[in-house]
């Protein structure tokens, strides 16, 4: 976990950074600087565990689900979508005056700004959510045989 702390305080930074950069008036793509808004977003709304977390469950349901997603690049836009709705990133545009909460979120999401999202993410995380899983798959099933191992010595013994 201390490699992905590094990767997501890496990730931050370098978002950060592109966003000051974009301030100062350098010239960049509109939908490239709203895919680093969302990042941004991300990094401060939802924080590293959940965003793992959320990264880690659609790495299983694309392995192990096959027809769940149609294509590599609708799992790519569901798992932006599904992080950008977890950080809340509402436009201005679209609280309610009166009460002051959010009205739903219906920005449309670009393929400009998720391929920005999703290389940002890919790049903190890469494969480690299907890693992790296989290495507890295996720690589960080495479990599972010592269970076995253990009551057949205790029939044995009876």
């Amino acid at each position: 976990m201390a490699a992905i702390q590094s990767n997501w305080d890496a990730g931050v930074r370098a978002v950060n950074q592109e966003l000051l950069l974009s301030a100062t008036g350098y010239a960049m793509n509109r939908l490239r600087r709203n895919g680093l808004r969302i990042c941004s977003a991300i990094f401060a709304g939802v924080g590293l565990q959940k965003t793992f977390i959320t990264y880690c469950a659609y790495q299983y349901l694309q392995e192990f689900n096959l027809n769940q997603f149609a294509t590599d690049t609708s799992f790519r836009h569901l798992l932006v979508r599904a992080l950008r709705n977890e950080a809340k990133d509402f436009n201005p545009n679209l609280i309610n005056k009166t009460t002051g909460k959010p009205l739903a979120y219906s920005s449309p999401l670009y393929m400009n700004e998720r391929d920005c999202v999703w290389e940002v993410m890919s790049g903190i995380f890469g494969a480690t959510g299907m890693k992790l899983y296989t290495q507890l798959e295996k720690r589960a099933e080495r479990l599972r045989q010592n269970n076995l191992n253990i009551n057949k010595a205790i029939k044995n013994i009876q």
